[in-house]
């Protein structure tokens, strides 16, 4: 199937400030919060960051003890990318805060809750380049790392939740979006054409895997594949029909998606293989660190190990 070309140019506007008529609240340190809900986690190399409910922001160096960030928005946040110790992420009252310290303090940098869309997603080419993606189309973008920011539909007449953004090679990027769409850049984001998924419920992941071969998954477990940047998809069969909301490539070159009720999909060349968190509880992300794998979701974070530890 050949994507609709629509190669939208986004007719930019700038926000070079904080929104002044609803005053950001700060996050409340919480004692409990790395057992509370947590949406993203992500990895510097030498600290992980987990982000979540109302502003949670926790970091640590040796995944046994974590620390919470003082953060400047109680809005829960989605997704944390970073370039470094550069660290931003996105969420409700299309938030955005950024760390020049690997997450150990943050600032506001974007606040628009008049708006009522939330950031689902963020991705950064470089310290100053990048791209959020949210709710009905929008998509905010900067180039001068995050002191201003763009804010604008990926379509006027697309209004479909951008779940996530992926780089592919080069310029090149796609989001993955409900409803069975997609879109694709080939100029770093300045226009984007539209494609179709076979499967037309929501696509929540997107993985780059070697070749730039594309997997996407979401919806009651759907995952779909292209070799072509989006022109063409194939869906092998994950064998299970809990949804799954994160994943990853790890160092040895297997691929990790996770989802709703501990849903855990291994591959390694081969067929998926399926596990199950002890916990049962959804997980939404998953991260390597240290020879370990560890997971966010609905009950903070855990680790987890395909030899049994953390899984059925």
């Amino acid at each position: 199937m050949r994507p609709i070309i629509i190669s939208c140019v986004l007719m930019l506007l700038p926000w070079a400030g904080i929104a002044q008529d609803i005053e950001p609240m700060p996050a409340e340190k919480m004692p409990l919060a790395a057992e509370r809900l947590l949406l993203d986690i992500h990895s510097t190399g030498s600290r992980m960051i987990a982000v979540g409910t109302r502003g949670h922001v926790l970091y640590s160096d040796d995944g046994e003890q974590w620390s919470q960030a003082e953060v400047p928005v109680r809005a829960a946040l989605t997704a944390v990318h970073g370039v470094g110790d550069l660290l931003w992420a996105v969420g409700h009252d299309a938030a955005i805060i950024h760390s020049a310290d690997a997450g150990a303090s943050w600032q506001l940098q974007f606040f628009e809750p008049d708006l009522q869309q939330p950031l689902l997603d963020v991705y950064f080419m470089d310290a100053d380049n990048g791209i959020a993606v949210g709710a009905y189309g929008m998509i905010v973008r900067t180039d001068d790392g995050g002191a201003t920011w763009y804010d604008d539909l990926i379509h006027e007449e697309y209004d479909y939740h951008l779940n996530a953004i992926a780089p592919v090679e080069g310029q090149t990027l796609v989001i993955a979006a409900e409803a069975g769409n997609g879109f694709r850049s080939m100029d770093g984001g300045e226009t984007w054409d539209w494609f179709e998924y076979p499967y037309l419920g929501s696509m929540f992941g997107l993985l780059v895997l070697n070749n730039n071969q594309l997997l996407s998954f979401g919806l009651r477990g759907h995952i779909q594949s292209s070799n072509d940047l989006g022109d063409s998809w194939r869906e092998p069969n994950s064998g299970i029909e809990d949804s799954l909301f994160g994943g990853m490539v790890a160092s040895d070159g297997s691929v990790i998606l996770v989802g709703a009720n501990g849903a855990i999909l291994t591959r390694n060349g081969g067929q998926w293989q399926q596990h199950r968190h002890q916990d049962d509880a959804d997980l939404s992300a998953i991260v390597e660190f240290d020879g370990k794998y560890f997971v966010v979701g609905e009950r903070g974070i855990a680790t987890w190990a395909q030899d049994g530890e953390g899984a059925e």
